[in-house]
């Protein structure tokens, strides 16, 4: 079990990790007043303040990726509750940071999350990349492995970048962007090209 909280740090709810059998891999708290999944990012409350640090927030599918990245000294890691990135979820995140790295299962369907993640409509000043994984580990197995300077190489900003089948997403969301490839193919930084608002401060309230 994992209590759930708000970015003030005020509990709201409780997930859970599935250890055996089949159905979903994570289970949530039901919607409430104080429980909305879609404007709640688990870890937020403790990462914020590094995140303000390194201007750099990464975004990783559960909550033992969340807890492994912060034992490990990356301490700049938070998960959505049982969804998918959505627009609230960005907006919060550029309270704190310019730059946002997805660092999901380095598997299909977690590809298909962080691309879900790039068509959502994204705020003119946030600069998000794709860190790339070994395949078939997500961000815990790394640190599992010891291999923490591989994780913290795949979040770098020279490091990450767009999905290789980023370019295939619908015109309506590619005429938003702009891509800015360097000579090696090994990461692309993504700009939205849309009218950027103006960046709130990274209140901790």
């Amino acid at each position: 079990m994992f209590p759930i909280f708000d970015v003030r740090g005020d509990a709201v709810g409780f997930g859970a990790r599935v250890l055996e059998g089949d159905g979903p891999k994570y289970l949530n708290s039901s919607e409430s007043p104080i429980y909305h999944k879609s404007r709640l990012l688990y870890g937020l409350n403790w990462a914020k303040s590094d995140i303000v640090r390194a201007d750099t927030s990464v975004v990783v599918e559960g909550y033992t990726d969340v807890i492994a990245m912060h034992l490990a000294g990356m301490p700049i890691a938070v998960a959505t509750c049982g969804t998918a990135l959505g627009e609230d979820h960005l907006d919060l995140l550029r309270r704190f940071s310019e730059r946002v790295v997805f660092a999901f299962d380095a598997d299909e369907a977690g590809a298909g999350a962080a691309i879900r993640g790039f068509d959502r409509s994204v705020p003119g000043d946030l600069d998000l990349r794709v860190a790339v994984l070994p395949d078939g580990k997500d961000p815990a197995d790394v640190v599992a492995d010891g291999d923490m300077e591989r994780l913290r190489g795949a979040i770098r900003p020279a490091s990450s970048r767009l999905p290789s089948d980023a370019t295939s997403r619908p015109p309506t969301i590619t005429a938003k962007r702009s891509a800015r490839c360097s000579t090696s193919p090994s990461w692309c930084e993504v700009k939205s090209t849309v009218c950027p608002r103006p960046r709130r401060s990274a209140t901790k309230s």
